[in-house]
């Protein structure tokens, strides 16, 4: 099975995540380990559950204490739980936590990205 996304901004590999009526724009970031990061509007209309929070360190390598979300998302067709870091930026992440056992391909000169599922 094949999920396609597209190119954004000249080369940052982008893609839609839908549940319960609502999409998601996300960006693919392969420098984030984790899952997901939503922001609150979307945690709370795909109804994930506040578990707790974490410290992470960030790209600038400052450390925040990141809230963390459980929920589910169709992905590659099945019900995957996931967790997901609340984040107040307006750019939404999917991380490599979700990339495992899956094959990315970004072709920048036909602005072309697709995700496969071994």
């Amino acid at each position: 099975m094949k999920l396609r996304g597209h190119l954004e901004r000249g080369s940052t590999p982008c893609m839609v995540l839908r549940k319960s009526g609502q999409s998601v724009h996300v960006t693919i970031d392969t420098g984030f380990d984790g899952d997901l990061c939503l922001d609150s509007r979307t945690l709370e209309g795909w109804r994930f559950e506040f578990i707790g929070t974490q410290e992470v360190e960030l790209a600038d390598g400052s450390v925040i204490d990141s809230r963390i979300f459980s929920g589910t998302i169709l992905w590659f067709g099945k019900t995957k739980r996931v967790l997901a870091h609340e984040t107040s930026s307006k750019e939404c992440l999917l991380g490599t936590g979700l990339l495992r056992d899956v094959e990315l391909k970004v072709n920048i000169r036909d602005r072309d990205v697709s995700l496969t599922s071994r």
